[in-house]
């Protein structure tokens, strides 16, 4: 009965020693890109955050914003407060060190608030011009255009992320990725 054991007993330490090799005790590659696209969408939306303090400062010294009364905080939150994403299936491709992720982004997009404003300020400041100063017509245009900001209902835009992985499992999006995030969030990007 000895004899026979111990070949069993090898056999089994082979078995077990090749299931946990196949094991993967770290997060797989579907993970680590969810997980990166999760933190990537989340500070978009998050007022302490890199990118939304960037996003603000980058407001904040463009030409026009304080002529128009407007506070970059507010535009700012009022634009993406509402913003919401659902990542879906992820496709990895192990052997050519790429991946597709299906993402759902619903946030108020830039061309419909522009479009909404254009034309509520075609409609009520053709009413100002030759009875207000220049400075009343710029107040006004930056009430309409927060209105306009207000108004606009987020929509959903399904986008399809193509990423790379580098050395040592690092997963990155694609220019193309980061292209089609920043065109759902203008508004641009095709449904």
């Amino acid at each position: 009965m000895k004899t026979f054991a111990r070949p069993v007993a090898f056999v089994l330490s082979v078995l077990i020693a090749l299931a946990l090799a196949a094991c993967n005790f770290g997060p797989s590659a579907e993970e680590i890109i969810r997980d990166g696209i999760s933190e990537r969408m989340d500070q978009l939306s998050d007022p302490q955050s890199q990118a939304y303090q960037d996003m603000v400062n980058s407001l904040s010294g463009a030409e026009g914003i304080d002529e128009l009364g407007l506070d970059a905080n507010e535009v700012v939150d009022s634009l993406f407060g509402e913003l919401t994403y659902e990542i879906g299936d992820i496709e990895v491709d192990d052997e050519a060190g790429t991946a597709t992720a299906q993402v759902s982004v619903t946030c108020k997009s830039l061309t419909d608030v522009t479009t909404r404003f254009l034309t509520s300020a075609l409609g009520d400041m053709g009413s100002l011009i030759g009875t207000s100063t220049q400075e009343d017509m710029l107040t006004q245009a930056g009430d309409l255009f927060m209105d306009a900001l207000e108004q606009t209902d987020p929509q959903q835009t399904d986008l399809e992320l193509s990423c790379t992985e580098g050395e040592e499992n690092v997963w990155t999006l694609d220019e193309s990725a980061t292209n089609a995030i920043a065109s759902a969030l203008i508004g641009t990007q095709q449904q």
